[in-house]
């Protein structure tokens, strides 16, 4: 006994085969999403450390004025806990989702500052950022620059 296919179940059958191949492709070539959070922020002087509990994509960091603030992104990252209010430069820290694969963590000073440098430690789980005071004259070159970018480890990852 012999089975023929008809011209319409050829193209059916050879369309949902594609459909099928593509699903599958994709399911086997995509990655699982990982965030790490940021667990906690200290403020030390002139520095501030964001704790990580995992692996990070990628930070920045920029400047805006009127309040006076420092914004740090931190790709690939959930908020945490949020902190305590702080004395000495930084007055508070505030932490949100901007959105959802970034951590938005903002500094709100009491005087005008930029980041100086920043560096993660060798493990990736934490990123030390050093702050400098600077003078009302300077504020706008400062807020004319780019922001400035800090990627951990490539071991970390």
């Amino acid at each position: 006994m012999k089975f023929y296919w008809t011209g319409v179940a050829t193209q059916r059958h050879k369309a949902t085969m594609m459909w099928l191949s593509a699903i599958c492709a994709t399911l086997a070539c995509t990655q699982p999403v990982t965030a790490g959070e940021v667990s906690r922020v200290e403020v030390r002087n002139n520095d501030i450390v964001l704790h990580f509990n995992d692996a990070i994509d990628s930070a920045s960091s920029f400047v805006l004025s009127g309040p006076d603030r420092i914004a740090i992104d931190v790709k690939g990252a959930t908020i945490g806990p949020q902190s305590q209010p702080h004395s000495g430069m930084v007055r508070s820290v505030r932490m949100a989702q901007f959105d959802t694969q970034t951590a938005r963590v903002v500094l709100d000073l009491d005087r005008p500052a930029k980041v100086a440098g920043g560096r993660f430690s060798d493990d990736g789980r934490t990123l030390t950022l050093s702050v400098s005071e600077i003078g009302s004259g300077a504020l706008q070159a400062v807020l004319a620059q780019d922001r400035q970018s800090f990627v951990p480890p490539a071991a970390f990852r």
